[in-house]
C-alpha cells in the first residue's frame, strides 16, 4: 500500500466546497484545513506509484483546484504479510 501527503489549494471561497470534493473520494482522507488560506492537507491510498499519480490528477480535476501537489510518500511493504 502506498499513502501519499498531499497539498490542496483553492481560493479561500471555495475552500469548504473542494474539502467536501476531496473527502467524497474513498480512497481520500482530509486530515487539516486552513480555511483563511485556502489549503487542504489530505492523504490519498494506492495501490500502485501509477494509481497514485492518477489519483492526484483526479484530484487536480476537480472545480476550483489551483494546486494538487504530493509533498510526501509513504510505501508499506508489510501490508498484506
Amino acid at each position: 500500500m502506498m499513502i501519499s501527503a498531499v497539498l490542496v489549494a483553492t481560493l479561500p471561497e471555495h475552500v469548504d466546497e473542494t474539502r467536501a470534493a476531496v473527502a467524497a473520494h474513498e480512497w481520500a482522507d482530509v486530515h487539516h484545513v486552513e480555511s483563511e488560506k485556502g489549503r487542504i492537507i489530505a492523504t490519498i491510498e494506492a495501490a500502485t506509484t501509477h494509481e497514485a499519480t492518477a489519483r492526484i490528477l483526479e484530484l487536480r480535476n476537480l472545480p476550483h483546484i489551483l494546486l494538487a501537489e504530493m509533498v510526501e510518500h509513504f510505501v508499506d511493504d508489510e501490508a498484506g504479510k
